[in-house]
């Protein structure tokens, strides 16, 4: 074998050792997620919040992924060994409770890949609401507006008023079938308005022997109807 043949061979042998030994020596992909919000990782229903992942890598990686509740929100494609992410978790339409979200980082052909999940907790505003008690007349026109019942019946003298009516049945200081219009609220410091006096004016209505549809308008309903 001529010398020169032997030198390129040893020196092809040599560069192949190297570029094997850097492999086998090179460190573990490792990185860092961390995932953050403006404040808390909570969110009012009906609201947005912002997230941001921020990560570092000892290697690049080249594609990043976030996902709600095991739903891919897309894939995007990067270049390098740390960035920053954001990403609006929407709550408009979700329930109150815990909602996983996870953000991803890889390489399309290379062993890098890492993840980190948060619980992200959408709230409900509880609103109090006190309702000023009202007499029984008060109530009863506002049950019949709702449900678009003129408070007048029948014809001439054999006709009538439903709200008048009420009024007539009305008791001492302004209770109803023996039910007081007002409770007294500890947390308010006040008389506010008794929802099972409101709910016994809905029920005379429709105990009317002149009524002939099947009333809505309890308590409740109205309460709703003031939020």
């Amino acid at each position: 074998m001529k010398k020169g043949m032997v030198l390129v061979l040893a020196l092809v042998m040599v560069l192949s050792m190297t570029v094997a030994g850097f492999a086998q020596g090179q460190a573990p992909f490792e990185a860092t997620i961390t995932i953050t919000a403006e404040e808390d990782l909570r969110v009012e229903a009906g609201s947005a919040l912002e997230l941001t992942a921020k990560w570092e890598t000892n290697r690049d990686v080249n594609r990043e992924q976030w996902t709600i509740v095991n739903t891919p929100q897309g894939v995007s494609n990067i270049d390098g060994s740390e960035g920053t992410s954001y990403l609006t978790f929407d709550a408009s339409e979700l329930d109150a409770g815990y909602y996983d979200v996870s953000f991803r980082i890889w390489h399309h052909n290379q062993d890098r890949d890492a993840s980190e999940a948060v619980e992200v907790e959408v709230f409900e505003t509880t609103v109090t609401i006190y309702v000023e008690p009202m007499a029984a007349p008060s109530i009863a026109a506002k049950i019949l507006q709702a449900n678009g019942i003129q408070p007048r019946y029948g014809q001439g003298r054999h006709g009538g008023n439903f709200i008048a009516d009420v009024a007539q049945t009305m008791g001492r200081q302004a209770a109803f079938m023996g039910v007081e219009k007002a409770v007294w609220s500890e947390d308010a410091e006040v008389y506010v308005a008794n929802p099972d006096y409101w709910n016994t004016v809905l029920d005379f209505l429709n105990n009317h022997k002149a009524m002939k549809s099947d009333l809505f308008g309890d308590f409740d309903w109205y309460v709703n109807s003031l939020k």
